[in-house]
Formats: C-alpha cells, structure tokens, sequence
C-alpha cells in the first residue's frame, strides 16, 4: 500500500502518453473531419451552380422554341390551322386504338 500513496498524479508516464496520443488522434480526426465538410461544401456549391446554368440554358432553348413558333404562326396562319387541325386527326386515331 505504501508504494500506492507515494504515486503522485505528476508521476504517470504511461498516462501521460496515452492521453497525448488519445488528444493526437482526435485532433487528427477533427482536421480530416474540416477537410471532409469543406470538400463536401465545394462540391455542394459547385452542383448547385451546375443546376442553376442548366435551369437558365433550358429555360433559354424553351423561350427561343416558342418563340419559333410564334413568329411561324403569324407568318403562315393558314398552315398553322392545318397542321394543329392534321395533330388533332392523328391524336384522336391513335387514342381510338
């Protein structure tokens, strides 16, 4: 017992190391943890701007179609009628089938 109370807490190497390795490797883990979400948060952003450019391409290529499409149908009025009037013939043979 007597070599128990001579202990003093300044004269534990064996835990003095296993803490200073316990606080290494949770800092080394914190470090890689930033790196994951920073990694993680650029991709995000980056995904997110891929988006909106193709959101704006489509919408763009959708605009310039009806635009097409309007200045066809007030250059030939008389073809447009025909040709929605030969889409409706052709659609309503096909949902008789």
């Amino acid at each position: 017992m007597s070599t128990l109370n001579n202990l003093q807490p300044d004269h534990a190497p064996t835990t003095d190391r296993a803490t200073a390795l316990a606080h290494s490797a949770i800092d080394n883990a914190a470090t890689k943890a930033r790196q994951i979400e920073n990694d993680v948060r650029r991709g995000a952003d980056r995904a997110g701007t891929k988006v909106t450019e193709s959101r704006e391409s489509v919408d763009k290529a959708v605009k310039d179609g009806v635009d097409q499409v309007t200045a066809f149908a007030k250059e030939r009025p008389g073809t447009t009628v025909g040709l929605a009037f030969a889409a409706g013939v052709l659609a309503s043979a096909l949902l008789r089938r």
